[in-house]
């Protein structure tokens, strides 16, 4: 025997409190999932807009985070001839030892704490998502960065073609 929709609507409306606190909670759950599982998809997202499957990033041993890593000439030279890594057309190993800085940059009254990244020419073939939209590649040797757009627009000290004044007298001397 089925228990009558009158008996269950006067139960409602009798036990408002708990059956409000029910909703509630329900509610709270279903948010904090919605916000987790919207913090995964950013994360997946800025992965894979940033990353490339061919690429690897290793890291020194007990290092936790590329600024503390550490990776000696001979290691790099042994890791460059593993059959794992892509080579060229010419058969060079398509490896780039990346140096990653943390520098201080003038932004009004304050420094903001910028990260930078020491690159090789070959990081062009690599990071194949990266473009150069004005300017040229920078020429080993010399005093050279390339910057992206977003920091040229937030630091007006920096500007394309300044040569190492500019960017020495942006970034201060090191």
């Amino acid at each position: 025997m089925a228990i009558p929709f009158k008996y269950n609507r006067r139960s409602l409306l009798i036990r408002r409190v708990s059956n409000s606190m029910t909703v509630g909670a329900i509610a709270i759950v279903v948010g904090v999932f919605v916000a987790g599982m919207a913090i995964v998809g950013g994360l997946d997202s800025a992965i894979k807009d940033s990353s490339s499957p061919d690429n690897m990033i290793l890291i020194g041993r007990g290092a936790d985070s590329e600024a503390n890593s550490f990776i000696t000439l001979d290691q790099l030279d042994a890791l460059k001839f593993l059959p794992a890594i892509k080579r060229d057309g010419a058969g060079n190993p398509l490896v780039s030892p990346e140096l990653t800085e943390q520098v201080f940059m003038p932004a009004g009254d304050t420094l903001d704490n910028l990260p930078i990244r020491g690159v090789l020419p070959v990081s062009a073939q690599i990071h194949e998502k990266v473009r150069i939209i004005a300017g040229r590649m920078f020429a080993p040797g010399l005093n050279e960065i390339i910057i992206g757009k977003l920091i040229l627009n937030q630091y007006p000290r920096l500007f394309i073609g300044g040569g190492p004044e500019s960017w020495q007298d942006a970034f201060g001397k090191w």
